[in-house]
């Protein structure tokens, strides 16, 4: 990157934000703090009112604005692609309305040449989720905006959830913190006051729910990244598929410390695939459903099952004829 383009990049970039570190931008740019340091001053000379805090970083003087940038044709074809996929995962109506207009908008504002590329792009693009996935259930109109809206300004919820593993229907204020798109659903990542600890919520679980006025205290300690790896932590992945009767689908979709990445509802069960780091393993959970395991894969899969009920069987005939 040219310095003059980097120049405009970090004006751009502090205007993102209301404080930036030094090692910040060392790391987005990809240079050295000390060559940071020589911009911010070649800045300043230049004019632009950077405010600088020792210990804390930079910000640009409020009320200094750059005139409007016009996107290149890669910008605006990302964002486009973004509203795609949007309008695919999402299941709240409000938002899709969004997409829609933010879309106009970003081709309003292009001259005829860009506009008239991402047009032509725009007839030739497809965007779907993964064809194994079950589609987003739909959610009430902009129960995902409110949501973002509640973390974004820490607002305390109070919650109606349905669990799947008790069956029971409990009101929780929790503190919400993330939200996370996988296994074809949005989850609300909250700490639960009710549980003091921080939990996983299907939001179409979520049955009802309401933003209350008080503000929660910021949980420093809380790193989503963290989070997410405690609840996806798998060393040499397998992918194993498992069909089980429908009477057992409700505690078996629960497991997603077990690796759950999607399901799918068929005819005759439940259909969930798994990223788990040991065949063994989760042979042994397996088992413990019984006959309600209607099939499962890979072969690997199938003959650990095989030996463990094997086993189980050898064991208590040995202890019937003994008795």
């Amino acid at each position: 990157m040219q310095k003059i383009d980097r120049f405009l990049a970090i004006i751009l970039f502090l205007q993102s934000k209301r404080l930036v570190r030094a090692q910040e931008l060392a790391d987005y740019f990809q240079v050295s703090i000390r060559t940071v340091y020589r911009d911010i001053n070649a800045l300043c000379e230049a004019g632009v009112p950077i405010a600088s805090e020792a210990g804390y970083g930079y910000s640009l003087v409020q009320g200094y604005q750059l005139p409007p940038i016009m996107f290149t044709e890669d910008e605006a074809a990302s964002l486009m692609l973004g509203t795609y996929f949007v309008e695919q995962t999402s299941g709240d109506v409000h938002w899709k309305k969004n997409t829609d207009s933010a879309r106009a908008k970003i081709i309003s504002v292009l001259p005829e040449d860009k506009k008239d590329y991402l047009l032509r792009l725009k007839d030739f693009t497809a965007v779907f989720t993964s064809p194994n996935t079950n589609r987003a259930p739909d959610i009430a109109d902009s129960t995902i905006s409110t949501l973002h809206k509640s973390i974004v300004h820490r607002l305390l919820l109070t919650i109606t959830y349905y669990a799947y593993t008790t069956g029971e229907t409990t009101e929780r204020q929790v503190e919400p913190l993330a939200m996370v798109f996988y296994g074809g659903i949005w989850h609300l990542i909250a700490y639960c006051r009710l549980r003091n600890d921080y939990r996983d919520f299907r939001t179409d679980r979520i049955h009802s729910f309401y933003t209350e006025e008080t503000k929660y205290a910021p949980r420093p300690d809380f790193v989503l990244k963290d989070f997410l790896k405690d609840i996806f932590r798998v060393d040499n992945p397998h992918i194993v598929t498992v069909l089980f009767d429908k009477s057992v689908s409700r505690y078996a979709s629960q497991k997603h410390h077990y690796g759950l990445i999607e399901e799918k509802i068929l005819d005759n069960g439940i259909e969930m695939t798994f990223l788990v780091g040991s065949i063994e393993w989760f042979a042994r959970w397996l088992v413990s459903y019984g006959n309600s395991v209607l099939y499962c894969e890979p072969q690997e899969l199938r003959t650990k099952v095989l030996q463990i009920a094997g086993g189980i069987v050898e064991n208590l005939s040995k202890a019937i004829s003994i008795k």
